[in-house]
């Protein structure tokens, strides 16, 4: 018993008239093996530069860890940003706004931040004071502020100002017939 040949293997019967196999699709000489062997080395050189699947996914996969990565960094950094921020009033804000008056009362005012910052100062609450020293309209204002931030922790600041309002009214002991100062 004889074993056939494969059909791909090159049978000397069986030639075209190019030089070629008719069961062998590829040629053997002249201009059409010349353009044969150009598409089989672009077609090569096509296979080398492409990526499989898992080198995309495996590529994807990285880019995200790091991507994740350097997000988490980034929201941390503004929350300890945002945590160090200083959130309770300051009395500068109650001097800022008895600085647009021109005249001044002796006397003792008290209020929340309510009218100053709408809802941004819930808990704290603001008292101050306010003496003639000098006969020629010099004040002294003494603010305090006070609040708690929860349960834990509780602050209270103060400080005191020196005013010139030579227009206000003279006070209880300026002026009134009242005799010595402070």
């Amino acid at each position: 018993m004889r074993l056939r040949k494969p059909i791909w293997k090159k049978d000397t019967r069986a030639q075209n008239h190019l030089g070629g196999n008719f069961l062998d699709p590829r040629p053997n000489t002249g201009p059409a093996r010349s353009r044969f062997l150009a598409n089989r080395r672009s077609c090569a050189s096509q296979k080398l530069q492409a990526f499989t699947l898992l080198e995309v996914i495996i590529a994807c996969s990285i880019f995200f860890m790091v991507a994740f990565a350097i997000l988490g960094m980034v929201t941390s950094g503004l929350a300890q940003a945002k945590a160090l921020q200083q959130r309770d009033p300051d009395a500068g804000m109650l001097a800022a706004t008895l600085s647009l008056t021109n005249q001044l009362e002796e006397g003792v005012e008290s209020g929340d931040f309510q009218d100053l910052a709408p809802d941004l100062y819930r808990n704290f609450r603001w008292s101050r004071e306010i003496n003639e020293v000098s006969s020629n309209g010099l004040f002294q204002v003494d603010f305090i502020v006070s609040g708690n931030f929860g349960k834990r922790r509780s602050s209270e600041t103060t400080m005191s100002i020196l005013m010139f309002r030579p227009g206000s009214k003279p006070g209880r002991n300026f002026g009134t017939g009242a005799s010595g100062g402070r």
